[in-house]
């Protein structure tokens, strides 16, 4: 085929397919035919990212980017990518990119909440954790995060207010089904460390 749109398509069937050095082709016979199609360019990336060609990854991601500015998934792919690859700096505004376009959208929260623990920044951490569990209360994930930011951090600077909100949250952690039991545990630690109002 010579159609950009059906190029891409094949692309992404083989690599759903984990070929992805047959993928690789297909994105880039796409792109022979339209330089201009951002999602080939976000589809190259994920396979050049699946095939640990980061630099390539992360400039095919930049170039979709650069065709279309508010295109999610590129956002929050280049996000992820960089924090991979040990510049959860450079990631932060891709996760809050991703949040601006699209403001309830559950995993650039967890992303974020991700990058902002390891940046130590704590307290932004876990209310963007929080965010992303209240949004996907079903996603295990989204749980384990969180609740292993509050079991790691100091709270020394969360005043009692937040802290009574975190150990509601927590409390969840032992009813929700899909959350291992073993997290009981860090509610509570959670219980013994959060300061409370009076």
């Amino acid at each position: 085929p010579n159609s950009p749109a059906a190029l891409n398509n094949l692309g992404i069937g083989y690599n759903t397919l984990g070929n992805f050095e047959q993928a690789l082709v297909f994105f880039q016979k796409a792109l022979e035919f339209d330089p201009d199609f951002a999602e080939a360019h976000n589809n190259l990336g994920s396979t050049l990212q699946d095939l640990r060609k980061f630099d390539e990854a992360i400039a095919s991601y930049k170039k979709a980017l650069t065709l279309k500015p508010d295109y999610l998934d590129a956002n929050d792919n280049l996000g992820t990518l960089l924090e991979a690859s040990g510049q959860p700096n450079k990631a932060v505004a891709y996760f809050k990119k991703a949040l601006s376009i699209k403001p309830d959208y559950a995993l650039a929260y967890s992303n974020l909440g991700r990058v902002l623990w390891k940046l130590g920044d704590f307290g932004d951490a876990i209310v963007h954790h929080q965010r992303a569990v209240a949004l996907e209360p079903e996603n295990q994930n989204f749980w384990i995060y969180f609740a292993e930011s509050v079991e790691t951090i100091s709270f020394s600077g969360i005043n009692a207010s937040v802290g009574d909100t975190l150990y509601q949250d927590l409390l969840q952690l032992v009813e929700h089904p899909t959350v291992s039991p073993t997290f009981i545990s860090t509610v509570s630690y959670t219980h013994q460390t959060l300061p409370t109002k009076a």
